[in-house]
């Protein structure tokens, strides 16, 4: 493999890792909305899913 296409690789890899993470904090803010439409305590969601205060309130400001 010579380096161009080492270097794509690379690139393309990456992309799939940030597409990768993007798709998990998304289903877990997703999973954190439902909990809270079920009354879950807000201190439970933010354990379970691993999310910050700030980023559940920038999510329901949405």
């Amino acid at each position: 493999m010579n380096l161009d296409q080492e270097m794509l690789q690379a690139d393309l890899i990456k992309k799939f890792q940030y597409v990768k993470n993007q798709a998990r904090n998304e289903t877990r803010l997703e999973v954190a909305e439902r909990m809270i439409d079920y009354g879950i305590d807000l201190q439970l969601v933010r354990t379970v899913t691993g999310l910050t205060a700030e980023e559940l309130k920038s999510r329901s400001t949405r």
